[in-house]
């Protein structure tokens, strides 16, 4: 029995045979929801009966719940614009209203009342995008919230800056972490304007977003429906036919992604570094064996895998940009991989912010090595040329570098400044002019 009712069901798995890639639970969740708006609105207007309809709304709602992701076993990397994920779901919804009430229901003329493939899932992708996005943006706020409290903490360890990799100017290790909280601050904000750039949806549209057989009634009253059902902020596009053929929207989030995980590189990049053995300014909190052969040896797995994650996101948007480009007229029939492939992205940077927000919770800074760090050569130059001036003070540098030691030890002893008043000139506040 179940076989005369899946029929498309069995041919999308037979045509498409992978086994990866496969739908996310959220996005079946999606679909199911979809449909239960179309069945809501049908039922409203009169175009399925009561009794009927609130069948198939209590067979939705079990699909909403998960209970039929089974069947969904079917690879996103699939042709079709995703006809294969709207067939399973409408085979799905009429075989178990027969199973279990006994009515015999069409998939198409009933369950897929007034829709077309190609507003049922966008819509669904659009959606599921939206709730992705609200988990990530939680984790981006937590991390966003360690490092302002790292910067809080770290405010008083002067260091040496580095640019092109050679010493700097000074720089406190807090100033450090308020640049990358700054950053990360940005990208909340980006974050944010998904909402925006992603509320808008075919529903209604039908085939190719004229609306063919829906009225007009039904295309003005479903998205009323999945508003409500969805609880999100949804609109109906103002130009359904752009909206069914043209995904830069997608592609639009998917760079607002990739800002996040360049951010998220960068970061990462350099906290391996801080904690490296050379320079030992931070110490990352051990959280698994750093080798199966050299013992106590603490490697930076975390900030690792938040670059990894990074690196995925980036690689995403690639495949993101080129599927999307290559919709034909009025649809894009790769729709299905551009779900997967922005879905994917979404999680690995949900993992990655939340994963370093832990790291970076954890990590201490070696305040022993910053004690040091203050009294560099490169950090006491800069300290006495707000003293007496950039030439004197490197006359003073060559100096001192001609006859070895440290020029620390050689300013006091040949009363080119006194001690207070260099120790003065290496107080955060005067080497940073914090309060400018």
């Amino acid at each position: 029995m179940e076989k005369d009712f899946l029929k498309e069901t069995e041919n999308s798995k037979n045509n498409f045979p992978l086994n990866i890639a496969l739908p996310h639970k959220d996005l079946i969740s999606s679909i199911f929801q979809v449909k239960l708006a179309a069945t809501k609105t049908n039922i409203a207007l009169g175009f399925i009966d009561k009794e009927s309809g609130g069948k198939i709304e209590s067979i939705i709602e079990r699909g909403i719940e998960g209970e039929f992701n089974k069947h969904f076993c079917i690879t996103m990397l699939q042709g079709g614009a995703g006809t294969s994920l709207n067939m399973i779901a409408n085979e799905v919804i009429a075989y178990h209203c027969y199973k279990i009430y006994g009515i015999k229901l069409s998939p198409y003329d009933t369950i897929n009342l007034h829709q077309s493939t190609n507003d049922v899932i966008p819509t669904s992708v659009k959606i599921t995008v939206l709730k992705l996005v609200r988990k990530l943006e939680k984790s981006i706020i937590e991390l966003l919230k360690t490092l302002e409290e790292k910067e809080t903490e770290f405010d008083s360890l002067v260091k040496p800056g580095l640019t092109q990799m050679q010493y700097a100017v000074p720089v406190t290790l807090g100033r450090e972490f308020s640049a990358y909280s700054s950053a990360i601050s940005r990208d909340r904000w980006r974050i944010s304007k998904i909402v925006e750039r992603i509320k808008e949806v075919n529903i209604g549209g039908t085939a190719i977003g004229t609306g063919f057989k829906a009225p007009r009634m039904y295309i003005f009253r479903v998205i009323e429906e999945l508003r409500k059902i969805t609880d999100l902020p949804l609109t109906r596009a103002e130009n359904l036919i752009d909206s069914t053929q043209n995904l830069d929207s997608i592609v639009e989030v998917s760079g607002i992604l990739t800002t996040l995980a360049t951010n998220l590189i960068k970061i990462s990049n350099d906290l391996r570094f801080l904690s490296s053995s050379p320079v030992n300014q931070i110490e990352l909190k051990e959280v698994q064996t750093g080798s199966s052969i050299m013992p106590g040896k603490v490697n930076p797995v975390i900030p690792e895998f938040a670059i990894s994650c990074g690196v995925k996101a980036q690689s995403n948007h690639c495949g993101i940009q080129y599927a999307s480009s290559m919709g034909n007229l009025e649809l894009n029939p790769f729709l299905p991989l551009i779900a997967h492939l922005v879905f994917e992205s979404i999680e690995v940077l949900d993992a990655g912010c939340f994963k370093l927000s832990q790291c970076i919770k954890t990590l201490q800074a070696n305040r022993e090595r910053f004690e040091n760090l203050k009294y560099l050569d490169s950090t006491v130059l800069y300290a006495l040329s707000t003293i007496i001036g950039y030439e004197k003070a490197k006359d003073v540098f060559n100096e001192a570098k001609g006859k070895g030691g440290k020029l620390y030890d050689f300013i006091i002893e040949n009363k080119i400044a006194s001690k207070e008043e260099l120790e003065n000139a290496l107080t955060p506040e005067n080497l940073l002019k914090l309060g400018f």
